[in-house]
């Protein structure tokens, strides 16, 4: 199954979407086929690398890009989609941005973050209450074994869901582990 087949089984015209770790806008692209109601793009588009060296975090992706190129992805998204009345950027980090939105509130929940096991932890942990119950998803993005690109998402999602009582997991298709509240 494609991804963008499961988005279609899940998101409405009625559905209130987040994407959390947008880059340049691609998922966010394949979301929108669904046509949702409303989906915010939340990124800091903030060179993270001396900050993750600092923790000893294993850099991957676009986040130790240099910040001239954080700024040309961040115009790329506000161009790609400021046409699009039903999607709003919000420039910020994920646990930050979660503050923003009351419990309850999304259908679907996209969280393609950092990806190292406490960044992961803080993402479901904070994203998890902003689920609405009984039909909310969450889908985790590269649930799958890379140690060496410092991945946490296993562990993460996994402790997150061997403590909860409110979720368990949907399916999972290819790297992405979709989880749902119950």
């Amino acid at each position: 199954m494609k991804i963008e087949d499961f988005y279609k089984d899940f998101i409405s015209r009625d559905s209130i979407c987040v994407e959390v770790g947008v880059w340049r806008g691609y998922n966010a692209e394949k979301i929108l086929k669904s046509n949702p109601k409303k989906l915010y793009l939340i990124d800091p588009w903030v060179n993270q690398r001396q900050e993750l060296e600092e923790k000893e975090i294993i850099i991957h992706s676009h986040v130790g890009a240099h910040q001239n190129k954080q700024e040309e992805w961040f115009n790329e998204v506000k161009q790609k989609f400021h046409k699009n009345s039903s999607v709003e950027v919000i420039r910020d980090y994920s646990v930050n941005a979660a503050k923003l939105f009351d419990n309850d509130f999304f259908d679907f929940i996209y969280i393609d973050g950092l990806h190292n096991y406490e960044s992961v932890r803080d993402d479901i942990n904070a994203w998890s209450k902003k689920i609405k119950p009984f039909d909310g998803v969450i889908c985790l993005d590269d649930y799958e074994a890379c140690e060496e690109r410092g991945y946490g998402v296993i562990e993460a999602a996994d402790e997150f869901l061997s403590a909860s009582k409110n979720f368990s997991i949907y399916k999972q298709i290819g790297r992405r582990l979709i989880i749902k509240r119950t």
